[in-house]
C-alpha cells in the first residue's frame, strides 16, 4: 500500500509531454566523428542494441512528440525546442 502511493505521488512529477529527439544513424554516426569532447566507445552497442528499444518506447506513447534532428543545426534544433516548449506550456 505504501508503495502505491508513492508511486502516485511520482507521477505527479512527471512530465505531461516528451519530446524525443530523434535522428537518423547516418546523422548520428557523423556527430559522433566531429565530437571530440567525449569517447563514444559504447557507440556500437547504443545504436544497434539500445537505440532501436529507446525508440520503440518512446515512439509508442501517446504523450511523445517527435521532432527529427536531421539536417538541421544546434541552433535550429534549439529553436524547435523552444517552439515545442511554448506550445506545450
Amino acid at each position: 500500500l505504501e508503495f502505491r502511493r508513492v508511486l502516485f505521488r511520482s507521477r505527479a512529477c512527471m512530465p505531461q509531454r516528451i519530446l524525443f529527439l530523434d535522428a537518423s544513424e547516418e546523422t548520428l554516426r557523423k556527430r559522433k566523428e566531429t565530437d571530440t569532447t567525449r569517447s563514444r566507445e559504447f557507440f556500437e552497442y547504443y545504436i544497434q542494441k539500445l537505440l532501436p528499444l529507446k525508440k520503440e518506447w518512446f515512439l509508442n506513447r501517446a504523450d511523445v512528440d517527435i521532432l527529427n534532428t536531421d539536417g538541421k543545426s544546434i541552433q535550429e534544433v534549439g529553436e524547435k525546442v523552444r517552439e515545442w516548449l511554448e506550445k506545450v506550456r
